[in-house]
């Protein structure tokens, strides 16, 4: 395989990868300094775009280095190019369950939080027979038929459960430093180390 070859699908690798640890540096910093009120109604759409990129551009240094790999001689299949390999996924892996992770026990201790305040608030509120009334089942009052019970899905969505949660941004500003710095540090690495590489292909 010529050089040539291998030098152009390495710099897509290394660049790609530099752009996806730079733009997760800059959403880790725009996810730091804003409020999260403003970061649920305002910024949004805004980090659901970039997260989209973020994955391309992993999606896309990962093929790369694992392509450079492969087509690379015995004698020129370096380490950093593993590392260049490792870094995307094990970065996205561990956003996306530590994610579902804090996401899950927060969940958990905001209905727990919740139940306490409801047994402390109101004890007589067990004994009335509507409790007994199914969890998405609309009051039987012989009312319209479009009435919805206010314990359903609709009330339920627009309902304490989808304010954001302070607990959870931070728990997810703490990943977020993580998976930069991880990916900031692998890509220094492999430039460091990619710039010696022309004297061994000598």
């Amino acid at each position: 395989m010529p050089h040539t070859s291998l030098d152009l699908t390495k710099t897509v690798a290394i660049s790609s990868l530099g752009l996806y640890a730079g733009l997760l540096t800059t959403t880790t910093l725009v996810s730091t300094i804003t409020p999260i009120d403003l970061l649920t109604s305002q910024v949004r759409h805004l980090a659901c775009v970039i997260g989209c990129y973020e994955s391309g551009l992993a999606a896309l240094s990962t093929g790369a280095f694992a392509l450079t790999y492969y087509l690379s001689p015995p004698k020129l299949r370096l380490p950093y190019l593993l590392y260049g390999v490792a870094v995307s996924p094990l970065t996205c892996g561990y956003m996306y369950v530590s994610s579902k992770l804090s996401h899950a026990w927060a969940s958990k201790k905001e209905i727990k939080s919740n139940a306490e305040n409801s047994d402390m608030s109101s004890p007589e509120v067990v004994e009335e027979p509507t409790s007994k009334v199914p969890f998405h089942h609309p009051p039987i009052d012989g009312s319209a038929e479009g009435a919805e019970c206010p314990f359903g899905k609709k009330a339920h969505k627009n309902g304490a459960s989808v304010k954001p949660n302070a607990s959870c941004h931070k728990a997810l500003n703490i990943q977020l430093w993580v998976s930069a710095a991880a990916a900031l540090g692998i890509f220094v690495k492999i430039v460091h180390e990619s710039r010696y590489e022309p004297t061994v292909l000598l």
